[in-house]
């Protein structure tokens, strides 16, 4: 049994501080429903910020049973706007929530119910993710960092 940084702990610590420092905006993972994988887009109405783990790294620390692991999960954040008005008021509104979302998670140290330890969020890169009818979105790339302790008798 792991006693470590559970990804779903993770992502609901995530969605639930986005939630609450970034309010009015849809904040939800992102599942097949808001994402066409055959053709890359984004099928979701913006505003709205989406999580999904991209990969998680475990670097073993120095234990002689090598059940401890530094972790660093990379997550992206995709941040979207449409403005029917103007092209360049939706990148605007766009880079906006972006912003909002950074601030947000910058150093933020989430609490999680099965680790002693508080993870910590590291901003990474950003890049334009979505730019057509359906809106402006950007991904911020973001890692949470924490410690993972797994058992060496799991069942």
């Amino acid at each position: 049994m792991s006693t470590g940084t559970h990804i779903t702990e993770v992502y609901d610590a995530l969605i639930a501080l986005l939630k609450q420092r970034v309010p009015g905006v849809a904040v939800e993972s992102l599942t097949d429903q808001q994402f066409d994988e055959r053709n890359g887009r984004l099928l979701a109405k913006p505003p709205a910020v989406f999580l999904a783990l991209r990969d998680e790294q475990l670097d073993r620390r120095r234990d002689h049973t090598a059940t401890t692991y530094q972790s660093a999960q990379t997550f992206l954040a995709v941040c979207g706007a449409l403005v029917l008005r103007s092209t360049e008021e939706q990148r605007v509104g766009a880079l906006e929530l972006l912003q909002k979302v950074c601030d947000a998670l910058a150093g933020a140290r989430l609490t999680l119910p099965s680790s002693a330890n508080r993870a910590q969020v590291v901003l990474g890169a950003v890049r334009l993710a979505q730019f057509d009818e359906e809106g402006t979105w950007y991904e911020l790339q973001f890692t949470v960092d924490s410690v993972a302790q797994f058992s060496a008798n799991a069942t």
